[in-house]
């Protein structure tokens, strides 16, 4: 007798328990995640240790958009895994290959050399080999 796979190398989906961005690192949410017994994800802090991935759609925590408003957002996202390879915003410069750890909302730059391994979430792979802060560019998700 086997296990069954609940996913191969797909995104899952997760509630909010804040307002999320599309392409931001989220954290996994322990505490809300403990309490209600449903997996909660949130933007990811500075250096967090708690990424699971990036989110792929914008969504705001249930009951805070108005459902008749064109602009509401779901309850939930998607949230890409390590191995993907995805647009975020860097709160840093970055040269291509340099491995990141998350910032500031779910943001990433550049880890320094005293920077614990256990931080480390993607690495720059953007095609243009440089990245400003600020910008916009890919990473490949190892978390």
């Amino acid at each position: 007798m086997g296990i069954p796979i609940r996913y191969t190398d797909q995104p899952i989906t997760y509630a909010v328990a804040a307002i999320v961005a599309a392409g931001q690192f989220v954290d996994a949410d322990q505490a809300k995640s403990l309490a209600t017994g449903q997996a909660f994800v949130v933007p990811s802090a500075a250096a967090s240790k708690l990424a699971i991935g990036v989110a792929l759609r914008t969504a705001a925590p249930a009951g805070t958009t108005s459902p008749t408003d064109a602009a509401a957002r779901p309850p939930n996202t998607t949230v890409a895994r390590r191995g993907c390879v995805v647009p975020v915003t860097f709160a840093a410069a970055s040269t291509f290959g340099d491995r990141l750890k998350t910032a500031l909302t779910g943001k990433v730059e550049p880890i320094v050399t005293t920077t614990s391994p256990e931080v480390i979430v993607a690495v720059n792979v953007t095609d243009a080999g440089h990245t400003a802060a600020t910008a916009v560019g890919y990473v490949q998700i190892e978390v």
